[in-house]
């Protein structure tokens, strides 16, 4: 008798959903994005808001091809460039 959770594509148990661990995934993504602007605290509501949506963004499996790749690519830079301005800037001597 082989075991079930080897032999299906799932990569979690039968009768138990993969919502939670694809939610924990972002959820790591999210901080790990955080990271780069001094961590969620740091962030304004505005700015965690445009954060998450690029992580969920990053995990969206879809099957249309370059062009939507492209696409999903191109609004995730525009995302966190959109975070990058709202940061203060640094002053220079």
């Amino acid at each position: 008798m082989t075991d079930v959770a080897t032999t299906t594509l799932r990569p979690f148990l039968p009768g138990v959903g993969g919502g939670r661990a694809h939610a924990e995934r972002i959820e790591r993504k999210v901080h790990e994005l955080a990271a780069e602007f001094g961590g969620l605290d740091a962030l304004t509501a505005v700015d965690r808001a445009l954060v998450m949506q690029a992580a969920a963004l990053m995990h969206r499996r879809t099957s249309h091809g370059t062009d939507d790749a492209v696409r999903r690519a191109n609004a995730i830079a525009r995302l966190l460039s959109a975070v990058r301005r709202h940061r203060p800037r640094r002053k220079v001597f």
